[in-house]
């Protein structure tokens, strides 16, 4: 079992956020005196421990389809394996100490075009089935995929479960409620509403019309810093665009982000100075 210590209950005050959006990941247009608009005052609450049970099963012990008259079974049965599916996905994610055959074992069931990489939508099942809802699933999936390639290949999977902020990566997604969720989602929309093409990373002309809107007082150097420390590097060998991670790993320069830092290991994304 890993226990996280409750964060503090004191209130955090930051600035006013911008008038409420339509539903959708907004334009990233409108401008601001700096980012700390994106984020309304919160209050800190109490984060649950997690729990791990089982071990992973195996794609031959995938729910198997039965004749109709069977069906009342057929769906016990495949309750039950599910819950045992969440149990063994929980056991792999949710410790310090991750057993190389589990994630392979997990990796594996999930593969599904046997492309030696989870695509989008096998990690995001994966997450579904650990428990979280679509929301939840769709940012920690972004958060593991460092590089915004859409593709978590399995040493990118293995290095995340090894890195000691990996369980701060699911505590932070866990409880909608909590402040840092409310940032990270703040952060998400952000980036996305940047994103023209939506491909999963802000290109250096998009990172230069963001960063403009703040009215920073000098765009290109903020754009250099942004781009040296949390660029993704091109075929050029100089960064071209910018991940998600690496976008919150810069406003956690900012003082009204760093509650999105990552605790437990200093390499992680939000905490490094690459």
């Amino acid at each position: 079992e890993v226990k996280v210590a409750d964060a503090p209950s004191s209130e955090v005050k930051v600035a006013d956020a911008p008038p409420k959006q339509s539903e959708g990941r907004g334009d990233g247009n409108s401008r601001c005196s700096s980012p700390s608009r994106a984020l309304n005052e919160y209050t800190w609450a109490g984060l649950d421990s997690m729990r791990c049970s089982i071990q992973v099963e195996t794609p031959a012990e995938r729910p198997q389809e039965t004749s109709e008259p069977h069906r009342h079974l057929r769906a016990k049965k495949n309750e039950t394996q599910s819950s045992s599916l969440r149990q063994g996905i929980g056991c792999l994610l949710d410790t310090h100490a991750p057993s190389l055959q589990a994630a392979k074992l997990l990796f594996k069931y999930y593969d599904r075009d046997n492309s030696a990489a989870l695509e989008k939508k096998e990690a995001h099942e994966m997450l579904k089935d650990y428990g979280f809802s679509n929301e939840q699933a769709g940012l920690l999936n972004e958060l593991i995929d460092e590089d915004g390639d859409g593709r978590l290949g399995f040493a990118e999977f293995w290095d995340w479960l090894q890195s000691e902020g990996h369980i701060d990566h699911l505590i932070l997604v866990q409880d909608t409620q909590t402040a840092r969720f409310h940032a990270l989602r703040a952060a998400a929309e952000m980036f996305h509403g940047a994103d023209k093409d939506q491909d999963g990373k802000v290109t250096v002309a998009e990172m230069r019309s963001l960063l403009a809107s703040w009215e920073l007082d000098d765009v290109e150097e903020a754009l250099k810093a942004v781009l040296f420390h949390h660029g993704d590097v091109g075929e050029s060998d100089a960064a071209e665009s910018v991940s998600l991670p690496g976008f919150i790993d810069y406003l956690c320069s900012f003082e009204e982000w760093k509650v999105l830092r990552i605790t437990g290991d200093e390499h992680m994304a939000f905490n490094s100075s690459r």
